[in-house]
């Protein structure tokens, strides 16, 4: 488990995603529930080899150097209306909507609720040696503080290790979604089938199921001879519990671990639902991306970190365990899937591993769970919320009906669809925006709404989406398609203007060397004005070592040819996009050395192209 909180050993969902020295993300996917757009650019400077842990931020050039290096090669699939509205304004936020697909249902019937990462590294110095790893359990893509499970294991090359049964099928599934044109579904499935795995020390992986669309679905076996078994779940039904309460010997110990609301919630309605089981409880989990916030925040707070001084909140379950103990045997199943009849029968998509314990881990969990406070019915009664209750059933209306396109119309950016919105109640307004900027809201019965300007900086297919009634609000960001689709320009100025001069330099640099890290730069997320708090002119920051040398130009040259000819790329695309920004802004130094630069790049960069030609 872990709380980004754990009870076994510390799980760091980012050292999972960073690969080994001497090797590099070939593709990744990762599917999600809910998804925080942060923790999206957090996971990608994990793919591309940045290490993060114990810094504060990452700078611009690391974000721009990811999303670069990983364009094509990682999905995060998430359910549409769970991805949440962002709290910074950054402009590279745009670009992500070549990393997020989501997966449309109706979330009255069904969701896409599996949480998994798949990633293939592949060697730096032997393009066919290949590693995955594998990573299922609870935890959303997101920046919540909650007490989580999760399982992580790695192919092994030397033919040792345990076969995982359904691993396969898991890869199928996950990359027909992700729609790689280099990794088609069939061959993820037959290199993933093919491979042994290293699993953790004490745990024996029995097999993966993933459930739902007519997959794999049902409840495990009853396990008639346990002397011991434990659910935890943060949400719960009867019919699960009915299920679940027919485990065991009889005279067998059933513990239900869950939260306060959801356990009063079953009380209220069948009472005897909970006979049979020691009844515990643990805080409600943090869950961003779902319920409704009150209008003035005007962005929910999704993060649990705590300002200088001030204490985190309790960590909140969120972990999914079902676990049965008998003499000669400690079984688990953990995953996605909550103790419901929606996730367990195959109306939802969800990712489940049957796993065999040793007594060490068992014995971890089981104090987990038994250290838990006992519930008394009816201790706390939540109050219901009704805007909020109208906010969630009309969001998962539109979410899933909706299904708007974008265009360029001369000088306006549009957003325009077959029928007007979906929206049922006339109380609730509906209101669209470009990412990370203001609100437009839409008319009804209209069928199509003029939202921005048509600059290549502004366009993307993230759009963010809230629906206001009285004084709450509910919004999130849906994935709205350009017709025709979006060029790569759109990238190059994106870049273009986030990038100072400074931080180009930074990134050339960080190329020519094949490094990862430039802790120089500004924070990713700032606003801009981070140099200018500093006393120095700009110029002076260029002039003091910022400029790769012709000698430092020439030796990246020699010791790697191919990082030389993308730093060249690099100088093409943005280099007169920084210039004209330099003139348009007054700054007459910077275009005297940036027009310096050109000329000793495109100098050095005529010869050794020659030289290479001619080789």
């Amino acid at each position: 488990m872990s709380k980004n909180k754990s009870v076994w050993p510390a799980f760091s969902f980012g050292e999972f995603l960073r690969p080994a020295t001497g090797w590099k993300v070939d593709h990744a996917i990762l599917a999600t529930y809910s998804v925080d757009l942060v923790a999206v650019v957090t996971s990608l400077l994990a793919l591309s080899g940045c290490d993060l842990d114990g810094r504060r931020a990452p700078s611009r050039v690391e974000v721009v150097r990811a999303v670069e290096s990983l364009r094509g090669r990682v999905k995060v699939l998430a359910q549409e209306g769970r991805v949440m509205l962002p709290e910074t304004t950054a402009p590279i936020l745009a670009l992500l909507d070549q990393f997020l697909k989501v997966i449309n249902t109706d979330e009255a019937e069904s969701s896409w609720h599996p949480k998994a990462a798949m990633v293939r590294f592949q060697n730096k110095n032997s393009k066919r040696e290949f590693i995955w790893r594998v990573w299922l359990g609870s935890r959303n893509l997101t920046r919540s503080l909650n007490w989580e499970s999760g399982l992580v294991v790695e192919s092994r090359a030397d033919g040792k290790g345990q076969r995982i049964p359904g691993l396969g099928e898991l890869a199928l599934a996950l990359a027909k979604r992700a729609g790689f044109a280099e990794m088609p579904p069939d061959r993820a499935r037959e290199e993933i089938e093919r491979l042994k795995w290293e699993c953790p020390a004490g745990v024996k992986v029995q097999g993966i199921r993933f459930l739902g669309n007519g997959a794999s679905s049902g409840y495990p076996l009853p396990q008639k001879q346990a002397s011991k078994v434990f659910v935890v779940s943060p949400f719960i039904d009867i019919g699960t519990l009915k299920q679940l309460s027919e485990w065991g010997q009889p005279d067998a110990r059933r513990f239900l671990l869950s939260t306060q609301a959801e356990l009063n919630r079953i009380y209220r309605k069948c009472p005897e639902a909970l006979q049979g089981f020691e009844v515990l409880w643990r805080n409600a989990p943090e869950l961003p991306g779902q319920g409704a916030d009150h209008l003035a925040d005007e962005i929910p707070a999704s993060s649990s970190e705590a300002i200088d001084g001030e204490e985190l909140p309790p960590p909140g379950l969120h972990a999914k365990l079902i676990y049965a103990a008998s003499s000669n045997a400690r079984k688990l199943w953990m995953g996605s899937a909550n103790a419901t009849v929606r996730a367990w029968t195959g109306k939802n998509f969800e990712v489940v591993a049957e796993l065999t314990l040793g007594p060490d881990q068992a014995k971890a969990l089981e104090e987990f769970v038994e250290s838990s406070q006992a519930y008394t019915p009816g201790m706390t009664v939540s109050e219901e919320d009704a805007d909020e209750e109208v906010l969630e059933a009309e969001r998962k209306i539109l979410s899933g009906q909706w299904h708007p396109k974008q265009r360029i119309q001369g000088e306006n950016r549009i957003v325009y669809s077959e029928a007007p919105p979906p929206v049922a109640n006339p109380q609730v307004l509906l209101q669209v925006g470009p990412l990370a900027t203001g609100w437009v809201e839409w008319p009804r019965q209209e069928t199509s709404l003029n939202i921005s300007s048509a600059h290549a900086s502004l366009q993307s297919e993230l759009l963010q989406v809230r629906l206001v009634l009285n004084q709450r609000m509910c919004g999130w960001v849906q994935v709205v398609p350009f017709v025709p689709p979006i060029q790569f320009e759109r990238d190059r100025s994106v870049i273009a203007e986030y990038l100072d001069p400074e931080s180009f330099m930074l990134w050339l640099r960080s190329v020519l060397h094949d490094r990862v890290a430039a802790p120089a730069d500004e924070e990713w997320d700032s606003d801009g004005r981070g140099r200018d708090s500093v006393h120095t002119e700009p110029m002076s920051m260029l002039e003091s070592g910022l400029i790769p040398t012709v000698e430092e130009i020439l030796g990246a040259w020699a010791r790697n040819e191919a990082a030389f000819s993308d730093a060249n790329d690099k100088v093409k695309q943005y280099l007169d996009d920084l210039e004209k920004r330099a003139k348009q802004t007054g700054k007459v130094e910077q275009v005297q050395l940036l027009s310096k630069f050109r000329a000793m790049w495109t100098t050095l960069a005529k010869e050794l192209t020659h030289e290479h030609a001619s080789i």
